[in-house]
């Protein structure tokens, strides 16, 4: 009975770890950089290495099937790894659902992030070389 309990409490710390490691914090801007915050690893798209911009204004866009990737809330953040059949593999890391930024880089590894309102001000002045 403890062998099991054990592995029971081990098997809840591996998921909140997980969590914890892919969660979303916000975006912000610095030195040329749009910054995806995390707790544990940040991810920094270079503005020079950006081919193209585009707007999705729903998921269903896309038609993504998760690779790997969680969400906390139905309604709210979503991390993770999909496929598109539209753009192939992308790296979600939303902090709402609805309006988003395709970024897909000159290596054509895609993101997909959804500022908001107020971010999504300062990366649109920030990005203004690019249609949107």
């Amino acid at each position: 009975m403890e062998d099991s309990l054990s592995k029971l409490i081990l098997a809840i710390v591996l998921i909140i770890a997980i969590i914890e490691y892919y969660r979303l914090i916000g975006y912000s801007i610095y030195n040329e950089k749009i910054i995806i915050r995390r707790l544990f690893r940040n991810i920094n798209i270079s503005i020079k290495q950006i081919a193209d911009i585009k707007e999705i204004r729903s998921l269903s866009e896309l038609h993504l099937i998760r690779l790997f990737g969680i969400n906390i809330g139905p309604l709210a953040r979503m991390t993770g790894t999909f496929w598109s059949h539209k753009y192939g593999l992308v790296h979600l890391y939303l902090t709402k659902r609805g309006d988003s930024l395709l970024i897909i880089l000159k290596n054509k590894r895609k993101y997909l992030i959804s500022p908001k309102e107020e971010d999504r001000e300062l990366i649109d002045t920030y990005l203004k070389g690019f249609k949107i």
